[in-house]
């Protein structure tokens, strides 16, 4: 049974398990999609979620419904540019929620199916309701070697550098 975290707010409505979180229950508002991934490297990373959390990834979800997930559902947590699960639409903080048909709970019982599953692979997925997490790397103009916390005055001392900010930025949904 699911109960509404936060009766009558509807920007924070969480929906928790009031019975045990492995039981499959995910708040109702998300998404479930289904891709089907041909490569032999899926270029996936998984955490479970409160490590996903704490690195950024699900930090602008609502606590509870981080916690409604569960202590190690896998969730994603890194993408490689053009692998095959970001080509076939898997977002940062998706969950997965089965492999080739078989429900998991755990990111270790995923990993493992997925090393061991034939190509094509299926993946059932869930994307938590509200905004999603978005990856930035590029080149950014910064100011260093000074203390000041203002931005300087003159265009020649900014310097262009290569960076990634943490890997992780949230994004608007």
């Amino acid at each position: 049974d699911l109960h509404p975290a936060s009766a009558g707010n509807a920007e924070a409505a969480a929906y928790v398990a009031t019975s045990s979180t492995s039981s499959g229950a995910l708040p109702p508002e998300g998404q479930y999609y289904q891709v089907d991934i041909p490569d032999r490297l899926l270029g996936l990373v998984m955490y479970k979620p409160s490590a996903a959390a704490s690195c950024g990834i699900l930090a602008h979800h609502n606590p509870l419904t981080v916690q409604s997930l569960g202590p190690s559902r896998p969730v994603v947590a890194h993408l490689n540019a053009n692998s095959g699960a970001r080509t076939a639409g898997v977002a940062l903080g998706d969950v997965v929620t089965a492999i080739n048909g078989r429900e998991v709970h755990d990111r270790v019982e995923a990993s493992a199916l997925l090393r061991s599953a034939p190509r094509p692979v299926t993946l059932q997925m869930y994307r938590l309701p509200g905004p999603s997490a978005a990856l930035y790397q590029g080149d950014v103009l910064v100011h260093y070697k000074n203390r000041d916390a203002l931005p300087p005055l003159r265009v020649k001392d900014w310097k262009a550098k290569f960076v990634v900010v943490g890997g992780i930025l949230g994004g608007g949904s």
